[in-house]
């Protein structure tokens, strides 16, 4: 029978143990390189001479986001940025609810309910907030059964619509 010195038991114990640390302690994932296309829409938002025309390059970055590169949350933000850089105008929420509804229907829920928070419920922005209470009617009806909310948000479309 071959004897193992402890120090060699201790030093490989200790070499598998390191080991395990540097498996555990890697990255989760490598950061994605952003499409060139995203980048070219963010760099034309960066330098837009209104509102609408950065909210349009915003709401470009943000599709091309969603389907060329499939970061959903990265499009989600910049949806929301587009919301903010023209409030009036009810594009944005239109574009962010035929972009996400099917894949992400929860994403679409948090940021249609924060859209509705943020908005002052005046005659300007009558359009964006009807948008964004016509698309959470549509979510819950189709993809988040929840016939209450939808309910509520059927009455509360016409309301706004008056």
């Amino acid at each position: 029978m071959v004897e193992i010195a402890p120090q060699v038991v201790i030093v490989a114990f200790a070499v598998l143990f390191l080991g395990f640390l540097l498996l555990k302690m890697r990255p989760l994932r490598v950061q994605r390189r952003m499409p060139l296309e995203v980048r070219r829409a963010r760099e034309r938002a960066r330098v837009a001479g209104t509102p609408r025309a950065r909210a349009e390059a915003l709401c470009d970055a943000a599709v091309l986001s969603a389907r060329k590169a499939g970061r959903w949350t990265a499009a989600a933000g910049l949806f929301l940025r587009a919301m903010r850089a023209d409030p009036t105008w009810a594009g944005p929420v239109q574009i962010a609810i035929r972009t996400l509804h099917k894949r992400r229907p929860r994403l679409l829920e948090t940021m249609l309910w924060r859209r509705l928070a943020q908005l002052p419920w005046d005659e300007a922005h009558r359009e964006a907030v009807h948008a964004a209470g016509a698309g959470l009617k549509s979510l819950y009806r189709h993809e988040i059964k929840d016939t209450a909310k939808a309910r509520f948000l059927r009455r509360f479309v016409r309301a706004v619509a008056d």
